[in-house]
């Protein structure tokens, strides 16, 4: 899966320069805490307010998930996860699309894609992005509440969204109504109490699993979930069966700590984080609408 990341978007160049400028520059007093830290500036918590604005046009234009070796990781992971658990589903709705990188995944799986998102820059820029697919991608400009479907869904993705909705609950109730009796939503969040967060509570460099960094702010995240926070929203919610819970990748290091891993070693945490997923850095979830 990295491996395959890497050959295609050149990730091992990004990969070295990201070595380059993550070096072992702390004074001797901070380097005991360097295995799990190794870029300055160190671990900053900021406070984020669940209720502020955000500007989804403004957010789609700074953040760029390419830079980003883990996020590209977990986006392949989840789109592999949702071809093992939904890939025979024939008339299915992304919902979020963020700059296409999910999308292009998801139609090696599905022969048509409806996309849905609240910011008309991310839509142009799929469709720009994939033009030799602009046949198989029905885009939809909106947020998910507002959305009306002539036809239910067999399959709704919800991938890296729920954590930045205005409301969850009235998200994933919306969500529940556009896919048909026993079709499926795919989820996947953040995790708070990911291995990670719980060494970095441990050696004092943060104080509470659930703290936001200024990338949190970049990407217009109002919450993290973790696996109870998230079964609690779905109970809220209601009228959702969850069939399959699985782990997205186990990181047991810093970031700045592991982009230096061969990508069989990266891949081995990601198949081995599957059955853990409490300890991941994100939670997949697959559910199924009851009635």
């Amino acid at each position: 899966m990295y491996a395959a990341f890497a050959a295609d978007s050149g990730a091992a160049h990004q990969v070295e320069s990201l070595r380059s400028a993550c070096t072992m520059s702390r004074a001797p007093s901070q380097r005991h805490h360097s295995i799990f830290w190794r870029c300055d500036p160190p671990m900053k918590e900021i406070d984020l307010a669940e209720t502020r604005s955000i500007d989804w046009d403004d957010v789609g234009r700074r953040y760029d998930p390419n830079l980003d070796w883990e996020d590209m990781l977990l986006i392949r992971q989840t789109a592999r996860l949702i071809e093992r658990y939904g890939g025979g589903a024939k008339r299915v709705i992304e919902v979020g699309v963020s700059t296409g990188v999910m999308t292009r995944l998801l139609l090696q799986t599905f022969e048509q894609l409806h996309i849905l998102d609240p910011a008309q820059f991310n839509l142009d820029r799929v469709l720009e992005m994939s033009p030799q697919d602009r046949g198989r991608i029905v885009p939809h400009c909106g947020t998910v509440e507002e959305f009306k479907s002539s036809q239910p869904f067999d399959l709704a993705i919800f991938s890296f969204v729920l954590e930045h909705v205005a409301d969850p609950i009235a998200a994933l109730r919306a969500l529940t109504r556009l896919v048909r009796v026993g079709g499926q939503i795919a989820i996947a969040v953040p995790n708070f109490e990911s291995l990670n967060r719980r060494l970095g509570v441990e050696l004092g460099m943060v104080t509470r699993l659930d703290y936001f960094q200024e990338k949190d702010e970049l990407v217009g995240h109002r919450r993290l979930y973790s696996v109870a926070r998230l079964r609690q929203d779905l109970a809220v919610a209601g009228n959702l069966e969850e069939t399959a819970l699985r782990g997205l990748l186990l990181k047991p290091l810093s970031k700045a700590q592991m982009e230096i891993w061969r990508p069989e070693v990266l891949e081995a945490f990601c198949k081995v984080g599957l059955e853990f997923p409490s300890l991941c850095v994100a939670l997949f979830q697959m559910l199924e609408r009851k009635a």
